[in-house]
C-alpha cells in the first residue's frame, strides 16, 4: 500500500504543481528578454518554497539543474523537465497507482 490519498494528491498539487504552473505560465519568450533573470528568480524561490512545503509531507526531493527526483508515499520519480516535470510524474504515478489499489479492492 502506496498511501496515496486524496488529500495527499490535493496538496500536492497545491504547494508544488499549481505554483510551478503560474511561474512557467510567466516565462519571459525569449532567453535575451529583460526580465528572464527576474524570472528565474522567482522560478527558484517558487521551488524551494515548493520543496520546503513537500518535505513537510514527507517527499524527498534531489533538484539538480533541470533534473529531479521525488520519493513520497512510496513512489518515487525523476524527471529531466525540472520539479514541474517530476510533480506531474509523480501525480501520475500516484493517480495510477490509486486506480489499481482501488482494482484490487474490489476483485
Amino acid at each position: 500500500m502506496t498511501g496515496v490519498t486524496k488529500d495527499l494528491l490535493w496538496q500536492v498539487e497545491r504547494v508544488g504543481i499549481a505554483p510551478l504552473r503560474r511561474v512557467e505560465a510567466a516565462r519571459p519568450k525569449g532567453y535575451v528578454h529583460t526580465n528572464y533573470a527576474a524570472w528565474k528568480l522567482r522560478k527558484i524561490e517558487v521551488e524551494r518554497s515548493a520543496m520546503h512545503e513537500l518535505a513537510a509531507l514527507g517527499a524527498e526531493i534531489s533538484l539538480t539543474g533541470n533534473t529531479a527526483a521525488i520519493k513520497l508515499a512510496g513512489i518515487t520519480v525523476r524527471s529531466g523537465r525540472g520539479l514541474l516535470g517530476a510533480l506531474l510524474n509523480w501525480r501520475g504515478q500516484a493517480e495510477k497507482s490509486k486506480s489499481e489499489e482501488k482494482a484490487r479492492v474490489r476483485s
